[in-house]
């Protein structure tokens, strides 16, 4: 079994992206597709899902895809709204799969 914080997140996850930082995590329970945490490291705010790949069975892909769209959008002077973005993990890939199997993405 992969040691798991006080949010569920295997210490992998938080690796990936954070390597050793000290972080604090906190549990939202307002999705209603994928976990999703709320990381905090460094005064730094990020949303870190597990994505559920019972809706999304080629995570890879969907984030790619998700990541053209930020691109796009971010490209285009007459969108107002802000478009979040995608924090690769410290391979540099979008999207991390855990060792227990999960596919995880941050934002």
């Amino acid at each position: 079994m992969t040691k798991k914080n006080i949010a569920n997140i295997p210490s992998d996850v938080l690796r990936a992206f954070w390597g050793s930082d000290n972080l604090t995590s906190q549990q939202l329970d307002t999705g209603h597709v994928h976990q999703t945490c709320l990381i905090r490291s460094k005064g730094e705010s990020y949303i870190l899902q597990s994505i559920n790949t019972n809706i999304f069975q080629n995570p890879r892909a969907t984030v790619e895809n998700i990541e053209k769209v930020n691109e796009h959008l971010s490209s285009d002077v007459n969108y107002l709204l802000r478009v979040p973005r995608l924090r690769r993990d410290r391979s540099n890939d979008l999207v991390y799969q855990s060792l227990d199997g999960d596919y995880w993405r941050c934002m």
